[in-house]
């Protein structure tokens, strides 16, 4: 199933739909690598994969893949399980889905934002860790030749 803009020219979102007790995990990882072949076939970013209990949704990129999972059994535990409905009720909504500029939506330019922002944080975390580092080894070398 695809969801289509309001003029129904621009796709944006898939949904598959899965058989299997578990969305992407034993049975479930051959419908979750059939809808990767399909987002990346069509050149379309976001997806929902689900089998009516579970919802994962799905980014693709060529080389990678991110998701996020749903389970509506959660849902109506309790109080806070309808705050994760309602998130994900508003990520799914057509406002978010409503393109914002060719070939693209709200959401998508939401988590391609995160996956850089991401990226970014990696950068400057794994810099920091290697000055920690340095920084750790000049300490012991300086205690170990005043020790000799």
């Amino acid at each position: 199933m695809i969801f289509a803009d309001d003029a129904g020219q621009t796709p944006a979102l898939l949904v598959m739909a899965d058989t299997s007790p578990q969305v992407g995990r034993g049975r479930g990882r051959t419908k979750y690598a059939q809808m990767l072949e399909l987002l990346r076939g069509t050149g379309q970013r976001l997806g929902v994969l689900t089998n009516g209990q579970q919802f994962r949704l799905v980014y693709a990129g060529l080389d990678f893949e991110s998701w996020c999972e749903w389970e509506s059994d959660r849902w109506f535990d309790d109080g806070e399980g309808t705050e994760e409905l309602c998130g994900l009720r508003q990520l799914l909504s057509p406002e978010s889905l409503k393109p914002i500029r060719e070939g693209s939506s709200g959401l998508l330019d939401a988590v391609e934002e995160s996956r850089k922002r991401q990226a970014d944080l990696s950068s400057v975390l794994r810099e920091n860790v290697r000055q920690a580092v340095e920084l750790l080894l000049e300490e012991v070398s300086m205690a170990q030749s005043d020790q000799a």
